[in-house]
């Protein structure tokens, strides 16, 4: 996280959430901060898709579902201040 503190507004992706704790910590401290959520699990990303909804975070976070286990479908126009 010291590694986004100098940033304006900081693009962050956490790469194999899970349930989105890291993420949610960059949401929560950084109040201009965007966060793409990356998993292979549709269920986590349900999880996530709703503990943001209920967090408010709205137009602030992405989910992305990882379809190849090599990710090698993922491609991405942004770029990222940090991947988690």
């Amino acid at each position: 996280i010291e590694s986004i503190m100098c940033v304006k507004n900081p693009i962050v992706m956490d790469y194999g959430s899970g349930i989105g704790f890291y993420g949610f910590e960059i949401l929560e401290q950084f109040q201009n901060s965007r966060v793409t959520f990356v998993d292979i699990s549709a269920t986590n990303l349900q999880i996530i898709h709703r503990l943001s909804e209920l967090k408010n975070f709205n137009k602030r976070f992405k989910i992305v579902k990882v379809k190849d286990p090599k990710a090698k479908d993922l491609h991405f126009e942004e770029k990222f201040d940090l991947i988690l």
